[in-house]
């Protein structure tokens, strides 16, 4: 279900993917901003929609497109860390663009759809650079009383490491539906280097495979040296930018059939 819901943020129209892939689905509004106040060419991008036979708000972040140059260049630019609501300190690209895009019209979506539907849970998905905006949002929801945080489903792919150890073990403990999928060889979760008080949350899904098939290993822990996709010393770009044998960002140019 999360691949047409990423596969639609890449889409200036999400719904043709949503109708096509998940028939009750659908978009309601999306809101774009610039990631930063540095570099204006930079968007940040999320949709929000409801799914009316799963009973489920949705919140879709898009990753950053191009090459694992422009990727690397920007989680390259990861200095500053600004206190994320006392829970833990995250890199300031991330904390920028998740409360841009939560002031410029996410808060009102959600709160609006939240209205409309009180008792529905909340689906979070978000790939690459999108993951981390995800990760920030289910923690904001929950932080902020928002939704109860069984209402939360949050799965991100690709996600690069986002904040500290101590934002790690507060999204370990808040969000019990919290899953990250790493395709193989895939580098993003590897940036930025891990490093002392850097950490991902759990759990970590990981496909040592093509993702043709359903064999994946779940990692319990977030970020184990050795362990699952930090087992690994080759990285393949191919592997982010696919998930699920799909092309994640250019699958909506078929309307995702």
């Amino acid at each position: 279900m999360a691949l047409p819901l990423l596969a639609a943020t890449y889409s200036a129209n999400p719904q043709p993917c949503l109708k096509n892939q998940l028939s009750t689905t659908y978009f309601y509004n999306s809101t774009l901003v610039a990631c930063d106040h540095y570099n204006k060419s930079d968007f940040c991008y999320s949709y929000t929609a409801f799914d009316l036979s799963r009973k489920a708000i949705m919140i879709a972040f898009r990753g950053t497109s191009g090459n694992f140059e422009t990727v690397a260049e920007i989680l390259g630019m990861l200095k500053k860390k600004d206190n994320f609501l006392n829970i833990g300190l995250i890199y300031d690209y991330f904390f920028n663009g998740f409360f841009f895009l939560w002031r410029a019209g996410l808060e009102a979506q959600v709160m609006t759809l939240r209205k409309v539907y009180p008792t529905y849970d909340v689906y979070i998905v978000g790939h690459s650079l999108g993951g981390s905006l995800a990760s920030l949002c289910a923690a904001y929801l929950v932080k902020q009383g928002l939704f109860e945080p069984e209402k939360i489903k949050m799965m991100t792919f690709g996600q690069p490491r986002t904040g500290d150890v101590r934002y790690a073990e507060w999204h370990d403990a808040n969000i019990p539906f919290s899953y990250r999928v790493v395709h193989h060889l895939d580098p993003i979760p590897h940036i930025p280097p891990q490093e002392v008080d850097l950490m991902h949350h759990r759990f970590e899904i990981w496909y040592d495979n093509a993702m043709t098939t359903a064999n994946y290993t779940i990692c319990p822990y977030g970020d184990l040296i050795g362990q699952c996709a930090n087992s690994k010393i080759m990285w393949q770009f191919d592997d982010h930018t696919h998930y699920y044998n799909t092309a994640v960002s250019d699958w909506w140019k078929t309307d995702c059939k």
